[in-house]
């Protein structure tokens, strides 16, 4: 797969600079490059403003303009594009005046030429890509950093003589930080000076990570600000930059809400531990004691302590009671004077009044139910419904003709309504009881069928499958930090593309160009790694036509990368698939998981490293693996 030709725009008024230019341009063995010349400054800006460049070559002596003022109107009006300066001027402080304004570059004509001209207009190239995604990552930094609803800064912690924090300088506070803190106009500022009696574990706390590196997050009081912080702290730099980032909630209110909580909690026990009233607590939702008062155990007849954590079963005479009253409080979410039969601890029954609320008990969900010794009433009763029945009793032997006519007939109908209710529901179930046994029978009977012997293996099949998918499942979420050693990065190559044989097809064509890496170890996990290039050769098999398919693999041993790059002659895909392609269960495959490509990412990461898909339609793919260099040694 060819490059596209790098459209280079040479400003110069000399034939003969000119053409050695062009001629360096036209031997480069790297990729080539498409010359568009331009005699003078005018003409230069008309052109750029006409035509997409990658690159410009300026020289500063042109007949319509001298010096950096061509290079100035250049930079203002395309500034994305990287400008290198050419002069015949060996000037080194016109080079760094043409650096500080805007030039990628200042060359000497002469000097530099054909293969070192070309290698500084790639460089060129390079550094003003960087330096765009370096504005790109600032940017997006800085609307995080200011965004964030949570207090956040990056101070400098100064130490004494005695090698003992003492202070700290704020350097950068975001929106947050005033409202968090109350400290006003504090970026540039001392602690001491802003709040001379902030107590001194703040500074010993932030002098610790500064020095050891180690992050903290803790909960601590300011009483100079008058506020309560949920802190996290963690060193930016090495030790000797003395700088921390902080990010913090305030959480005053918080603490104030507890501490009136607390407050609460310890009224409601001086009334609890008076009243006559039994009261206890009860955990939501596993139902034991948190708190019972002393009328509550002596009514039970427990010691001081011994019902906490027991569950609440223990004390009803029928567990129905019990999810009676929890069906009430999810209806009402009150239950008020229930009446219930109890259990003592020497299992003896008596009768309480009980009610029910939901309430907030240390923080926690809780009910708290209360209840009042009955007994005594409920004996009364009993002795007024023996009473009352007896003289219902007296009544009916007083009308016993009438009483035992009306009773005969009503059991004579009632015996009528029973039978033809039983002969009904006979009739009725004998039908699908019937319809069951047969259906029973003719399966036994198909079970011999050789014709089920197909959905047998596709049932194998289909088991096969979810076990495939289960164990990608079981890959993706249980990757753990690589466990690194010498791998021999070639040989590592060649045994994916072993392992992966199974999956060519029969007129697919695999090229290898790896040679380059041949003795070359990386410092890596070479099951991981393996994983990677696996997935990425399988997904070229499933994406290359079955005639004429291609793939090919190559390996280039760069500057600071080691690349490894797979490249299919598939579909591609588009712009809304690769914005995709490394989304976790997204796939395009009828039989896809979705993990493959997300897998190969996060171990790429694992290994600082990086991973580059490169698609359109209808013109293949190309995934790009790099690794650093200085995870690389050489064999050789």
């Amino acid at each position: 797969m060819t490059s596209a030709a790098t459209a280079l725009l040479v400003v110069e008024d000399n034939e003969a600079d000119f053409r050695l230019v062009a001629e360096s341009a036209k031997e480069s063995v790297l990729s080539p490059f498409a010359v568009v010349r331009a005699k003078t400054s005018a003409e230069a800006l008309k052109i750029a403003g006409e035509r997409d460049f990658d690159l410009v070559l300026l020289d500063l002596g042109l007949p319509d303009s001298v010096g950096l003022e061509t290079l100035t109107k250049l930079v203002k009006k395309f500034s994305h594009l990287p400008i290198v300066v050419q002069t015949g001027l060996d000037d080194e402080k016109l080079g760094l005046e043409a650096l500080q304004k805007g030039a990628q570059d200042y060359l000497v004509k002469g000097r530099t030429q054909g293969d070192g001209l070309i290698r500084a207009l790639r460089h060129a190239m390079e550094r003003k890509r960087a330096e765009s995604a370096l504005r790109g990552m600032e940017d997006r930094y800085r609307d995080l950093f200011s965004s964030i609803i949570e207090g956040f800064c990056v101070i400098e912690v100064l130490f004494d003589a005695a090698g003992q924090p003492d202070d700290y300088r704020f350097l950068e506070i975001n929106r947050t930080f005033e409202e968090q803190t109350g400290l006003h106009g504090a970026q540039g500022k001392l602690m001491r000076d802003l709040a001379p009696d902030h107590e001194a574990h703040w500074f010993e706390t932030y002098g610790k990570v500064a020095l050891t590196g180690e992050p903290t997050r803790f909960v601590n009081e300011a009483k100079a600000l008058n506020r309560w912080f949920e802190v996290y702290a963690c060193r930016v730099g090495g030790p000797e930059s003395r700088k921390v980032a902080i990010c913090f909630n305030d959480i005053t209110e918080r603490k104030r809400a507890e501490k009136a909580l607390r407050e609460s909690e310890e009224r409601f026990k001086a009334i609890a531990e008076t009243t006559p009233v039994g009261i206890g607590v009860i955990g939501v939702p596993e139902s034991k004691f948190l708190y019972v008062n002393p009328t509550y155990e002596k009514v039970f007849g427990y010691a001081e302590g011994e019902l906490l954590g027991r569950e609440t079963p223990a004390i009803y005479w029928n567990i129905e009671d019990r999810n009676r009253i929890r069906e009430i409080l999810k209806k009402e979410r009150v239950v008020a004077d229930y009446e219930v039969k109890l259990k003592r601890k020497d299992g003896t029954p008596f009768w309480g009044l009980s009610s029910v609320r939901p309430v907030t008990y240390g923080g926690r969900p809780a009910l708290l139910g209360s209840f009042v010794d009955i007994t005594d009433r409920k004996r009364a009763e009993e002795v007024l419904q023996r009473d009352k029945e007896a003289i219902e009793r007296l009544v009916r032997e007083r009308t016993d003709e009438l009483v035992d006519a009306q009773v005969e007939l009503e059991r004579s109908k009632r015996l009528s309504d029973v039978g033809m209710l039983a002969s009904t529901v006979a009739h009725e179930l004998r039908n699908p009881l019937a319809a069951i046994n047969l259906a029973a029978h003719n399966i036994k009977r198909k079970a011999n069928n050789p014709d089920l012997e197909k959905h047998l293996v596709t049932i194998g099949k289909k088991v096969a499958e979810s076990g495939q998918i289960i164990t990608n499942l079981l890959f993706y979420s249980r990757l753990k930090p690589p466990h690194n050693e010498n791998v021999d990065l070639f040989g590592l190559l060649e045994e994916a593309l072993e392992l992966s044989e199974g999956k060519r097809k029969e007129h697919v064509s695999v090229d290898r160009e790896f040679d380059s890496i041949r003795g070359l170890s990386v410092e890596s996990d070479s099951v991981q790694l393996k994983e990677v290039f696996q997935n990425l050769l399988n997904n070229a098999y499933d994406a290359v036509p079955d005639d004429g398919g291609r793939i090919k693999v190559t390996a280039k041993n760069g500057e600071e990368f080691v690349q490894v790059v797979v490249e299919d002659n598939g579909p591609g895909m588009g712009k809304d698939v690769l914005e995709k392609a490394f989304d976790p269960f997204f796939t395009t495959k009828a039989k896809g998981t979705g993990l493959g490509l997300s897998v190969c990412k996060q171990i790429v990461a694992m290994h600082d490293g990086e991973i580059e898909i490169k698609s359109e339609p209808g013109r293949g793919t190309s995934v790009i693996v790099r690794l650093p260099k200085k995870a690389v040694v050489s064999h050789k």
